[in-house]
């Protein structure tokens, strides 16, 4: 089965960055505005992880964790943070996110990061 890294972000431009840094990582990368819309689209088949940015909001981040876990879906989720809140990302991390980054992150942290999620993502 194919692993595909989906992205969700409110910018465009910062969603395009983060995929030209993780695309040689997985077999493809489908970018997303908003959760809401990441999980009207994905599909029961689908597999490798989910980079989240944390401006989705603390609730908007955990219902996006359980409604991934509601769907029964084989998806790892990173939150991609700005800040070091802590209080948030401990949050993130009961909810069920398998990593919490903080950005701005180096390239070679993404992509090991990423091939991670991945695997744990298979498992």
């Amino acid at each position: 089965m194919a692993n595909t890294i989906y992205i969700i972000h409110s910018s465009g431009d910062e969603s395009r960055r983060i995929a030209a840094v993780i695309s040689p990582e997985a077999d493809g990368v489908r970018l997303f505005e908003s959760s809401d819309e990441f999980l009207r689209a994905v599909t029961p088949d689908a597999r490798g992880c989910v980079l989240a940015s944390s401006d989705l909001t603390r609730s908007g981040m955990c219902a996006l964790i359980k409604g991934i876990q509601a769907q029964g879906l084989q998806l790892s989720v990173v939150v991609l943070g700005r800040d070091a809140d802590l209080a948030a990302a401990v949050a993130f991390m009961r909810a069920g996110a398998a990593e919490y980054v903080e950005l701005p992150v180096l390239d070679r942290r993404l992509r090991k990061v990423v091939r991670q999620a991945l695997a744990l993502g298979q498992s």
